[in-house]
């Protein structure tokens, strides 16, 4: 505590456990002057004072208490600011250690200590496999068709226009004779190339969308049989014989066959357990 003389304004300070409770007569080293110095009283409601050091351990071994530790200096609030900080850092290194932990034990799952980004789902084997071969297949058709349309508006449709007929030919029957089947491929294939590709990204309608898509392919190989026998037949005589009518419809159905049976694997492919784990909303 600051104390000062009375006479000449000499000042100096003074622990107040150095004065006792009925105070202190001192006498001032400059003009000799003697004054009573009274012991201060605590603050009222004080929540700092303590008559046992935290940090050195000094004690007056009475009841009288003290905010700042004569000894040492330390203060009550200072020591209990310094165990806040201490207490902080150590939480810190706490949570430091948890998440290192974290890193190498893929099995201690802690709880996000922010709102976690969105994360772009991996896409499962068997489904990248089952869009893959269907966009190869789908730009095998596509390249098959567009050679179709190419040889239909390129010379076909010019060489039936140029033949001799008794009867006209319209262009509607020259389109659905040699042009319609090209376009049904083409529009078909582009489609399902599309479509595959939302399958390879998870869409979750994909693979509805591919059972529809498989199901248009089964029927453009029916139609490709009858395209075929028709084909056949036009250019057998007037009066075809049975082996040749036979004929006819044997090739028309391994034309069947072989444009359906892929799109078949994919229809039984597209039930199976691996992929429908993946879509649990379909």
């Amino acid at each position: 505590m600051k104390i000062e003389c009375p006479s000449c304004r000499l000042t100096g300070s003074m622990h107040e456990l150095d004065i006792p409770p009925e105070g202190r007569y001192f006498d001032c080293p400059r003009c000799k002057t003697g004054f009573h110095i009274a012991k201060p009283l605590p603050a009222a409601n004080s929540g700092h004072l303590m008559n046992t050091c935290p940090v050195c351990q000094y004690s007056t071994f009475t009841e009288e208490m003290f905010s700042s530790c004569p000894k040492c200096g330390a203060s009550d609030a200072n020591y209990k600011e310094m165990l806040k900080k201490r207490a902080e850092r150590e939480q810190i290194l706490h949570d430091e250690e948890l998440m290192n932990r974290s890193l190498r034990n893929p099995e201690l799952i802690l709880a996000p200590l922010s709102e976690p980004e969105h994360v772009k789902p991996k896409t499962p084997k068997p489904i990248m496999v089952t869009a893959w071969l269907s966009i190869a297949a789908g730009a095998l058709l596509l390249c098959y068709g567009m050679e179709g349309l190419s040889n239909y508006y390129g010379k076909d449709w010019q060489s039936v226009l140029s033949m001799p007929f008794l009867e006209p030919v319209s262009k509607i029957r020259i389109f659905f004779s040699l042009g319609f089947l090209p376009w049904l491929q083409t529009l078909y294939a582009a489609g399902f190339i599309v479509v595959a590709s939302q399958f390879l990204m998870l869409r979750p309608w994909a693979p509805r969308a591919m059972t529809i898509c498989a199901w248009g392919g089964v029927a453009l190989g029916v139609i490709n049989g009858i395209a075929t026998f028709i084909n056949h037949m036009k250019i057998a005589s007037s009066s075809p014989s049975f082996t040749y009518c036979a004929l006819g419809v044997i090739s028309s159905l391994f034309m069947m066959l072989l444009w359906s049976a892929p799109f078949l694997a994919l229809l039984w492919y597209l039930q199976k357990e691996s992929i429908l784990r993946e879509f649990p909303e379909c």
